[in-house]
Formats: C-alpha cells, structure tokens, sequence
C-alpha cells in the first residue's frame, strides 16, 4: 500500500485499501454497497485507481488522479456507470484540460498502482485490503456477505456495525 497513491472517502472509522478499476463492474457495485457506510462516517476508504481491465481504463483511472476533485471525479464515475457496457462514466484522460505534466505524472502513478495490485497477487478487481492485528489481508471481488463478516472483523463486532 505504501507504494500506491489513493485518496480517501470519508473522515472517521477504521480504513480499508480498495483496488478499483473505472470500468470494473465489481468495483462499481462494491463503491455502492461502501457509500451509505463510508457516509455515516463508519469508514475510510483507501480508493486506489487502477487501470486495467478495458483499453480505456488506464485513460479514466488516470483523468480520477488528475482531477482536481479526485473525490468527485470517482463518484462521477461510478455514478454514471453503465451497467450494460460495463464502462465507467468518467472521461478519459485530457492533458489539455489538466496540462501535460500533470496527465504524464497521472499516467505514471496509474501505472505504479497496476504493478502495486499485481504484486499483491493478481490483477484482478476489487480488491480489498486491511490490516488486523499486525497483519495485512486482502480479498478479490467479495461478496456482499464477505464484505458484511469482513467489515465486522475490522470493527471487532461491536455496535459500529449495529447503528
């Protein structure tokens, strides 16, 4: 995780490292089910833009990282998403609008965050990532349930979960 650059969602609760890819349908549908938590201040989310999955991923995770509002460029992204073509609504990446300096460091920390998830294990996404006790898990693309039994083990079970 230290050699990857993210931005945070939300302000107060334990933090999870979350890999995602502009046109990952999983990372999509993981974002959502993450919004209502991450907005009752119950999480932070380590958001790692990667690009990967579509010829056009590496262009969008890329224009996230040089946004302005990186916050706002990833909720745009996924809240246009289009579920059918499995494309992120977010735009390419534009070194006209961003300046070329700025898209090239962008092309290169997208870059450094692919080789950070492939040398987790995989190229494949989501992943999430926390740490407990010392030591640092990961799981590809959970399920709802794994993501309810993980958010749990990193709350302890205590009533954060139970508000």
């Amino acid at each position: 995780m230290r050699e990857t650059t993210g931005f945070v969602l939300g302000f107060k609760g334990p933090e999870i490292g979350l890999f995602m890819d502009p046109n990952s349908a999983g990372s999509h549908t993981l974002y959502e089910e993450l919004v209502p938590i991450i907005a009752r201040y119950r999480l932070r989310v380590y958001a790692v833009p990667v690009g990967y999955i579509k010829a056009g991923s590496l262009s969008k995770a890329a224009a996230e990282m040089a946004a302005p509002n990186v916050q706002a460029a990833i909720a745009k992204d996924e809240h246009d998403f289009n579920a059918a073509s499995g494309e992120g609504g977010g735009p390419g990446l534009n070194p006209a609008s961003v300046g070329k300096r700025r898209a090239a460091e962008a092309i290169t920390l997208t870059k450094r965050n692919n080789q950070a998830l492939k040398s987790i294990g995989k190229m494949e996404t989501p992943l999430i990532v926390w740490e407990t006790h010392g030591r640092w898990k990961a799981q590809y693309r959970p399920t709802g349930l794994q993501m309810v039994h993980i958010l749990r083990g990193i709350f302890n079970g205590n009533r954060h979960m139970e508000n």
